[in-house]
């Protein structure tokens, strides 16, 4: 896929690594969210400030939307670039 930078030791250290498939964003890290959801469909969860506890297995998966032709600030706030 490309080559990625990691930075380390609290900025003072780079490394750059060749990346063949990302595991922490899109499709494949929802596919490890599903598994990890389905391991713990027995475990309860708090909400809402602590005040209600429900199910994991209760809690319904969200779809993500595209964000194609949406704006966002850049520079300070002055201008906005369109998103392909």
């Amino acid at each position: 896929m490309g080559i990625v930078t990691k930075v380390s030791g609290r900025g003072t250290s780079r490394k750059n690594v060749k990346n063949s498939k990302s595991t922490w964003a899109g499709e494949r890290y929802k596919e490890y969210q599903k598994k990890q959801k389905e391991m713990a469909n027995d475990a309860y969860v708090t909400v809402g400030r602590g005040t209600k506890n429900i199910k994991l297995a209760d809690i319904k998966d969200t779809k993500t939307t595209s964000t194609k032709g949406h704006y966002v600030s850049i520079g300070r706030g002055t201008g906005r670039r369109k998103l392909n």
